[in-house]
């Protein structure tokens, strides 16, 4: 009973990392796609006129989504790490 129990909590708990998990890394990707540049973007401060390129909008999207894109993969990584402590465990 204890293993059955484990084992319905361990599906659930997996599914919630894997599909967080992937949600992290697609949802920057996806914007990544699917880039279209601002075209009147100006930089920084209110005096200056100089506008921000194309180029720069990609590189700005792409830093912003680093942290979230390494997050759902170390997410994803742990659900790995914990399926393969719960395929242990049922061995025992």
């Amino acid at each position: 009973m204890r293993k059955a129990l484990a084992t319905v909590f361990c599906v659930g708990f997996l599914g919630l990392l894997t599909a967080g998990g992937l949600a992290l890394v697609w949802f920057p990707v996806q914007e990544i796609i699917n880039f279209e540049p601002q075209r009147n973007l100006v930089c920084c401060s209110p005096l200056s006129d100089a506008p921000v390129s194309a180029d720069e909008q990609r590189n700005d999207l792409i830093i912003n989504s680093l942290f979230p894109i390494g997050g759902g993969i170390g997410t994803f990584v742990l659900a790995i790490y914990c399926l393969k402590h719960f395929i242990s465990y049922l061995r025992e």
